[in-house]
């Protein structure tokens, strides 16, 4: 898949809906940025490609671990969002910001994004991803559906980070197992 322009896929993600972003910049029509939208979207992502055998500590170099939480007090609300990035035991970021006025969603995947970016980042080639939002979870797996305007703008986001990596798994997990990145979170909700 190509995509018809990279300024634009940077700009979505910061607009609440296609018509803003038609508004403010008018050399991106709200079509266009649909269409890019739902092909983002639709594009299907091989994420777990067959690997090369490589010895244990490379595996360990390149490989992380993210944790990651985000939610907002008020929905939408003032927002944070808490990283943690793990290399084995080594605990190589973690991040707890406030994010401004945004809804728990919203707050759940800027969360992601910013631990994709932080792993990318640290030079990570594989990611494996923990979130307590089944519903996050479950749309960046492909078994939901991102209907959202905003969140749509985010998943292209998230699925663009993906791609850049070798191999990546997203798995749901309790809130108790995510006890750190949810106290940087609400840090950031603090700090909001």
């Amino acid at each position: 898949m190509s995509f018809p322009d990279s300024e634009l896929l940077r700009l979505l993600p910061q607009y609440l809906d296609v018509e803003r972003l038609s508004a403010d910049h008018p050399d991106y029509t709200a079509e266009m940025a649909r269409k890019v939208l739902e092909e983002l979207i639709e594009a299907s992502v091989d994420h777990s490609p067959l690997q090369k055998e490589e010895d244990a500590s490379a595996q360990a170099a390149d490989s992380v671990l993210i944790f990651t939480d985000g939610g907002s007090r008020g929905n939408p609300g003032p927002a944070g969002i808490g990283v943690v990035v793990l290399s084995g035991e080594e605990t190589l970021v973690e991040v707890g910001e406030s994010i401004g006025e945004a809804t728990n969603n919203e707050a759940e995947y800027r969360a992601l994004i910013r631990g994709l970016e932080e792993s990318k980042r640290v030079g990570a080639r594989r990611v494996d991803i923990r979130m307590d939002s089944q519903l996050i979870v479950r749309q960046v797996e492909g078994r939901y559906k991102v209907k959202h305007p905003v969140l749509k703008g985010h998943y292209a986001q998230v699925m663009l980070l993906l791609n850049g990596f070798d191999s990546w798994k997203v798995l749901h997990i309790p809130r108790e197992m995510n006890a750190r990145a949810d106290a940087l979170a609400n840090l950031g909700m603090d700090s909001a």
